[in-house]
């Protein structure tokens, strides 16, 4: 049987979990910098 879609692995994950990883990654990176603006902010 021959797969309709061939997905690549990088060192033995498929791409996919990148994609994934990078979602997660960004989403927390964007939720850490809103957390610390608000209650570590310098008010003048």
């Amino acid at each position: 049987m021959i797969p309709l879609l061939i997905i690549p692995e990088v060192f033995g994950v498929s791409i996919e979990v990148y994609f994934i990883l990078l979602i997660l990654g960004a989403t927390t990176c964007f939720f850490w910098q809103w957390l610390f603006k608000k209650f570590i902010s310098d008010d003048k």
